[in-house]
C-alpha cells in the first residue's frame, strides 16, 4: 500500500534530493567580502555576473537519477525485497552524489582564480544527508513489514 509510513519516507527523500536544484551550494567569499554563489547551472558573482560552472552535469544526472529511483521505489510496495534492495542502492547513489558535489564545489573553487577566498557549503549540500536519513528510516520500516508478513506466514 503507498499510504504506508515508509512511503512518506521515500517521498521526502526524493524531495530532499530534488531540493538541491532549487538552493546554492556553496558561497565562495573573497578577502573584500564580496560573495559569489554556486549552484548546479551557475555561478552568480556579487556584480551580477553569471559564470559557467565546471563539472556541472555528473552531479545533475547523479541527483536525477537518485530522486528517480527514490519514486520508483515508492510504487514497489508489492515486492518488499526489491524494494530493500533499491533502497540500499539509493544509500550508495547518495554517497555518490555527496562525492560529486563536493568536488564540483572544489573544482569551481579552484576556477576563481581569486586569492584568499574562502567558501562555505550551503544548505544544497546537505541535503542529501537528510535524504540519507529519510532512506534509512524508510528501509526501517519495510523491513518491520516485512518480518510483520514473515510472522503472519509462520502461523499458517
Amino acid at each position: 500500500m503507498i499510504q504506508r509510513v515508509q512511503s512518506i519516507y521515500l517521498f521526502l527523500a526524493a524531495v530532499c534530493i530534488l531540493l538541491v536544484f532549487a538552493f546554492d551550494i556553496a558561497i565562495f567569499t573573497d578577502a573584500a567580502g564580496i560573495e559569489s554563489n554556486l549552484s548546479l547551472y551557475k555561478l552568480l558573482k556579487a556584480n551580477g555576473e553569471i559564470g559557467d560552472v565546471t563539472f556541472g552535469m555528473a552531479p545533475v544526472i547523479a541527483l536525477s537519477v537518485t530522486a528517480a529511483l527514490f519514486l520508483d521505489t515508492i510504487f514497489m510496495f508489492k515486492n518488499r525485497s526489491l524494494q530493500i534492495k533499491l533502497v540500499r542502492v539509493c544509500y550508495g547513489l547518495i554517497m555518490v552524489c555527496v562525492g560529486l558535489l563536493w568536488y564540483f564545489v572544489d573544482q569551481n573553487y579552484w576556477e576563481l582564480e581569486i586569492p584568499e577566498i574562502e567558501f562555505t557549503y550551503w544548505i544544497s549540500f546537505f541535503l542529501p544527508f537528510a535524504a540519507f536519513a529519510f532512506a534509512m528510516l524508510a528501509n526501517r520500516g519495510i523491513l518491520a513489514d516485512e518480518k510483520l508478513v514473515k510472522s503472519l506466514d509462520r502461523l499458517r
